[in-house]
């Protein structure tokens, strides 16, 4: 791929990284610190680190986050397949699901920063966990993500690219050469819409599965205030008397 056109999808995952996050709630100093080690961690969003091509740590750590195989395994027990078969949108989405999850302390250091820079040291330090050695990286990616999307809104947010898409075209005769940024942008959309949906039908899932348990234990404590006692039966003894 040409450099001109892996900068620009590396720009573009920053964007839609960036979406993703806030889109679920995390304030703008709390997404632009995610996104700023993630960046770190991934080299700007490459696609041989999404993709398992580049590996750290002597090849144990993949994708995005550099998950470890102790954390890969967490995710095939909550997801059913192996990490290193994700696409991007789904590395996003696993980084969600440990920060409310498996490393729901580190989203708890997170929530108290009040600036960039500190909460970028604190997802560096709780989350991912790493040496140190690249901590002002991490704030400088954070900063920068910060200063470009903060306070936008996530139309704003998506329709950035878009706009700039239209602007090019209204000044280009030739349209062809922006069609491979128009098919991306409708491709990232559609995954944002199947990652939202999937996560709607997890929670009704967990919320009926919660409504099964709350019923079982009324029931049960229900028997214990009346003292029923239950004795299971053989059907093969005779009973005498």
């Amino acid at each position: 791929m040409p450099t001109g056109d892996r900068y620009k999808d590396q720009q573009n995952r920053v964007q839609e990284a960036y979406a993703f996050f806030k889109g679920r709630g995390y304030s703008d100093i709390q997404t632009s610190a995610i996104v700023g080690n993630l960046m770190e961690e991934s080299g700007n969003f490459s696609s041989d680190v999404i993709n398992g091509k580049r590996r750290g740590d002597g090849g144990k750590a993949f994708g995005i986050a550099q998950w470890h195989p102790d954390r890969q395994q967490v995710y095939k027990k909550n997801f059913g397949k192996d990490l290193t078969s994700t696409n991007f949108q789904e590395q996003l989405r696993f980084v969600h699901f440990e920060l409310q999850n498996t490393e729901r302390k580190a989203l708890e250091k997170l929530s108290k920063a009040t600036n960039v820079n500190d909460a970028a040291y604190l997802i560096d330090k709780h989350y991912e966990r790493s040496a140190g050695t690249a901590t002002s990286k991490r704030q400088a990616n954070a900063r920068n993500v910060y200063n470009q999307f903060s306070g936008k809104t996530l139309d704003d947010i998506d329709n950035n690219t878009d706009n700039g898409f239209l602007n090019a075209v209204a000044g280009q005769g030739d349209v062809s050469q922006f069609l491979p940024l128009l098919v991306n942008l409708v491709e990232t959309k559609q995954k944002e819409e199947e990652i939202r949906k999937q996560e709607l039908e997890d929670n009704q899932y967990k919320a009926a599965l919660q409504e099964k348990i709350n019923q079982r234990d009324f029931l049960a404590s229900l028997i214990n205030q009346t003292g029923v006692e239950f004795v299971e039966r053989n059907p093969n003894k005779n009973l005498q008397g």
